[in-house]
C-alpha cells in the first residue's frame, strides 16, 4: 500500500472502502477471518505439542500443571481480547461512517489500554507470586 506523507492516500482509502462495502460477502469473510483461524490453529497445536512433550516425562504433576496454567493463560487472553474486540468494533463503525481520525484514536487508545493492563497484570502476578502459586495448587 502506497503512502503519501506517512498516510494512506485518499484514493487508496476510498478503493479499500469500496471493496469492503461492495465485495461478495463470503469470499471477503473468509479472507478477513483467515488470519484469526490460523492463529487459533497455531495456539491449539502449541498446546498439544507442549502436552505431548511434557507427557513423555511420565510425571502426572507436570501434565496437570499444563492444564492449570493453560486455564490462567486463557483468562489473560480473554482480557486482551476484550480490548481488541471492543476497539475493533468501534473502529469498524467509525470507518463505516468515514471518520478515520476517530478510528485511529480508538486504535491507539485500545493498544495503550491493552499494553497498560498487561503490564499491571504482570506486576500483580510478580507481586503476589507465592499466593497465586498456592491458589493454583503449586
Amino acid at each position: 500500500m502506497r503512502e503519501v506523507n506517512g498516510k494512506n492516500s485518499d484514493a487508496e482509502r476510498e478503493a479499500r472502502y469500496e471493496r469492503l462495502t461492495t465485495a461478495p460477502l463470503y469470499p471477503l469473510l473468509w479472507r478477513m477471518a483467515g488470519p484469526a483461524m490460523v492463529g487459533m490453529i497455531v495456539s491449539s497445536v502449541y498446546g498439544m505439542t507442549d502436552t505431548f512433550f511434557i507427557g513423555k516425562l511420565n510425571r502426572t504433576e507436570l501434565t496437570a500443571a499444563i492444564g492449570v496454567v493453560s486455564s490462567l493463560v486463557s483468562v489473560l487472553q480473554a482480557i486482551g481480547f476484550w480490548f481488541g474486540y471492543g476497539s475493533g468494533n468501534f473502529i469498524s463503525r467509525q470507518l463505516g461512517k468515514r471518520r478515520p481520525q476517530e478510528a485511529e484514536k480508538m486504535a491507539a487508545t485500545g493498544a495503550a489500554l491493552s499494553l497498560g493492563t498487561g503490564v499491571l497484570l504482570m506486576l500483580a502476578g510478580l507481586l503476589f507470586l507465592r499466593p497465586l502459586a498456592k491458589l493454583l495448587g503449586a
